[in-house]
């Protein structure tokens, strides 16, 4: 889980976020703007803006507020939200895996 942050600086840096899980990008780029700002409300905002994260998402903007609340655990807290967006990219693409094999296998009988 210690480099979940670092990972997704990397695929934000190559620009390989965006076209993928755009919303995720959204969540990661105001994460790193919270370390330079210092303001939550915009990470928040993104988080809330999580496409069927349900409780993913709940558990992201409980740690967004212990972040406002609690600055002096920023990297802990940082690396734990970072750790959720790349579990919530995992599970899209595991799904998105799934749906594309069952499409073959349905093209493949007709």
């Amino acid at each position: 889980m210690r480099d979940s942050f670092n990972y997704l600086k990397e695929l934000l840096r190559t620009n390989r976020l965006g076209d993928l899980c755009p919303d995720v990008q959204e969540v990661a780029i105001n994460l790193l703007r919270v370390q330079e700002e210092g303001d939550t409300s915009k990470l928040r905002n993104a988080v809330s803006q999580l496409h069927g994260e349900g409780s993913r998402k709940r558990k992201m903007l409980k740690l967004v507020d212990e972040l406002k609340n609690n600055p002096q655990k920023f990297e802990d807290i940082r690396e734990e939200i970072a750790h959720e967006l790349v579990e919530i990219m995992f599970d899209r693409f595991s799904r998105a895996e799934k749906l594309r094999a069952e499409i073959q296998e349905l093209l493949r009988r007709e």
